[in-house]
């Protein structure tokens, strides 16, 4: 119904607006057609990062010793791998575990927090390369759910926990060696001081969803004396940069 198209068009503007997200939103009528078929044909395993594989739960492959499958059912939640957003995340999480070993750090020992873990793909990653628990929070329950469903795939979920959250700080007062946050800019930039402080002294903060032409505007407003900016990477229109806790 027209009233119901032009409802939803000014409802997700408002989000958009919320977030500094600008957009222009356009309804068409489709074909009908087997969507789940026709979606499932265009997602296929694929490689993120240095090591990983993340398979969809439908397609798995042959186990490769050189990588580390992470296996997917796609549902509700956000991060299938093959948004740009998550594949600098996952190279972030990966350059951090790399200096982490060869200083000898006992990983297992470790637990990470990662803010909008959406499908579960970057805990269940670090989970896999060694880290011994990971907290993950997400605003979407039936996104959450979904994200359950993988770590149990992945023989992970003893090990993560998750909360139904949409700020880091009302887990209290613990820190973490590594927080990630793939999320969008706007809401980065909103949790910017829940996010630092769930860092530990010396601890990193990697942080994804950034547009790489808003990259100088971004690190001004994230610009803090408890962090410093180490590094940064781009791919396509996204970037993720890395800090370090002072």
């Amino acid at each position: 119904p027209v009233a119901e198209q032009s409802r939803a068009q000014i409802a997700v503007q408002l989000l958009a607006a919320a977030n500094d997200v600008s957009l222009e939103v356009r309804a068409e009528p489709l074909i009908e057609r087997d969507w789940n078929a026709e979606w499932k044909a265009h997602y296929q395993p694929l490689r993120i990062g240095r090591r990983l594989r993340v398979e969809p739960v439908f397609d798995r492959l042959e186990p490769d010793p050189d990588l580390i499958s992470i296996v997917i059912d796609p549902g509700m939640a956000f991060g299938t791998g093959t948004h740009e957003t998550t594949q600098l995340a996952a190279s972030g999480l990966e350059a951090w575990i790399d200096e982490q070993i060869a200083a000898g750090t006992d990983l297992s020992a470790l637990e990470l927090l990662d803010v909008g873990t959406g499908s579960g793909i970057l805990s269940i990653a670090a989970l896999k390369l060694g880290f011994g628990a990971a907290i993950g929070t997400e605003i979407d329950e039936p996104g959450l759910e979904n994200t359950r469903d993988n770590a149990e795939l992945n023989g992970v979920s003893d090990r993560l926990t998750l909360h139904l959250t949409d700020d880091p700080a009302t887990l209290g007062d613990a820190t973490y060696p590594l927080v990630l946050a793939n999320i969008i800019s706007g809401i980065l930039r909103r949790l910017k001081d829940a996010l630092i402080e769930r860092v530990k002294p010396k601890g990193t903060l990697i942080v994804s969803g950034v547009l790489a032409e808003e990259r100088d505007d971004f690190v001004e407003d994230f610009s803090d004396p408890r962090i410093e900016l180490q590094r940064e990477l781009i791919k396509g229109d996204w970037m993720v940069l890395t800090w370090l806790r002072v």
